[in-house]
């Protein structure tokens, strides 16, 4: 599967909650959908929603939280930039001074309603250029923060979100059901994701509440968390280093770990 599909497969939304009393440093409430760029040959670019729809110059995306992929597998002198009301990226695709990401991330950032957003490659010149404006009233939601210890579930927690798939999970649920157990997850210095219940590789759990601790070694990849047919959890992004804490939701379902978009993917089952 080429890398560009993978990344259409892979758009998704993060949902994450944490009661107002927390420690500083803790995640707060979180739903951030995803604007997927890709770099088509070496003269121009595709944007992207969660859904597949494309966003061409003059469309309107729903206002909201949004984290930007960009994905270049042909461009070897990228400048990506991406500019407007909160918004101001200006890259060359090599975060890590070793080659170009695959994909880049960058964000998520907050697109208020009625605003207007230009993305490009400068190296590339004008003819690059997409426009695009927010809606009016904001309909994907989400407020962003970074790191600390959050709550994930397979499905919704109460905010509307642009793209993907939910399922019937709920932050009342969320609160509410039994917790079964603690997952242990790593990222190893060179980017190989763990998870691991009860000291054994995880194969088959049950359905329900978990805390997941992650220990993230690597600059370069984290710990993404998805179930087939709806939508990703990113635990540890690709240059977070340290411990974190989350509760995830598992439902009924085939599941996979992977250290980034790109893989491999190992994956799990989720039974009733």
């Amino acid at each position: 599967m080429s890398t560009s599909k993978l990344l259409l497969l892979a758009l998704s939304l993060c949902v994450c909650a944490i009661s107002p009393g927390a420690s500083a440093g803790v995640a707060r409430v979180l739903a951030d959908a995803t604007l997927a760029v890709t770099y088509i040959g070496t003269s121009s670019l595709q944007v992207r929603l969660a859904d597949g729809t494309n966003v061409r110059s003059g469309a309107t995306i729903p206002a909201g939280s949004y984290q930007v992929l960009v994905d270049d597998a042909d461009y070897t002198n990228p400048k990506f930039t991406m500019t407007g009301p909160g918004v101001n990226i200006s890259s060359d695709l090599n975060s890590s001074g070793m080659g170009i990401d695959r994909p880049a991330y960058f964000g998520p950032y907050s697109f208020p309603t009625s605003s207007t957003y230009t993305l490009q490659d400068a190296n590339m010149g004008a003819s690059s250029a997409i426009t695009f404006s927010t809606s009016a009233s904001a309909t994907a939601s989400g407020a962003s923060s970074a790191g600390g210890s959050s709550s994930l579930s397979g499905g919704s927690s109460g905010n509307t979100s642009s793209g993907g798939k939910s399922s019937a999970s709920s932050s009342s649920t969320s609160s509410t059901m039994k917790m079964v157990g603690t997952l242990k997850a790593s990222i190893s210095a060179s980017g190989k994701p763990t998870l691991t219940f009860n000291g054994k590789s995880v194969k088959t759990l049950k359905t329900g509440r978990y805390m997941v601790n992650v220990e993230d070694r690597s600059t370069k990849a984290g710990l993404i968390v998805w179930q087939l047919g709806r939508h990703a959890m990113t635990l540890s992004g690709s240059a977070a280093l340290g411990s974190s804490s989350h509760v995830v939701i598992f439902t009924t379902g085939k599941w996979f770990f992977e250290a980034s978009m790109a893989g491999p993917r190992t994956y799990f089952s989720i039974v009733g």
